[in-house]
Formats: C-alpha cells, structure tokens, sequence
C-alpha cells in the first residue's frame, strides 16, 4: 500500500571532502526521510564505508508502516527498514533526468 511505505533512491558521489548526496528520488506517501540525508548534504554512511573520489554510489531504502494483526495491543504499530547500496561499474550517476 502506497500510503503505508516510501522507497528512497540516493547517488552518492565522492568528493576531495568525503561523500555527498547529489540527488533523491522517493516514492510512496510515508513520512520518511532519508537516513543519509538530503541531496546536497554530506552523507552519512555505515561505518567503514568508503566513497573513493568521483566514485558514485546508489543506495536504495525502503520504510514500511505496519500495525500487528494479532499481537497489535502487545506490540503497537512499527517501522520496517531496509537498505543497499550499490556501486555501479560503468558510468557516472552524479546526475540524473527526468
């Protein structure tokens, strides 16, 4: 169900200073954000993971809302997440067009 997840594609470039978000794009009507960070913020990576220089990196989350059929009293609603991250071998993803 659209409304219950968000999907939320990031490129991630290295730059001389580290790594750097330069575009999202989302899917879905859930509010999340991004535990990244936004495009254009320095992104924030699992530890030990490293952007090399003009690397690009697109790291795909996804969140999902839910709310417990049987055990909903005991557990209340919860937040799935996921992740990955992805390192293409051909091109550069710093941009992308509609």
């Amino acid at each position: 169900v659209q409304g219950n997840g968000r999907v939320i594609v990031s490129a991630i470039v290295g730059t001389g200073g580290g790594a750097e978000i330069a575009w999202q794009r989302t899917y879905g009507l859930a509010p999340a954000a991004s535990r990244l960070g936004g495009a254009g913020d320095a992104a924030i990576l699992p530890a030990g993971f490293l952007v090399r220089d003009d690397e690009n990196v697109v790291v795909a989350e996804v969140f999902f809302d839910f709310r417990p059929i049987l055990t909903a009293g005991l557990l209340g609603d919860g937040r799935l997440y996921a992740s990955a991250l992805f390192r293409p071998r051909f091109g550069n993803l710093s941009t992308v067009t509609p």
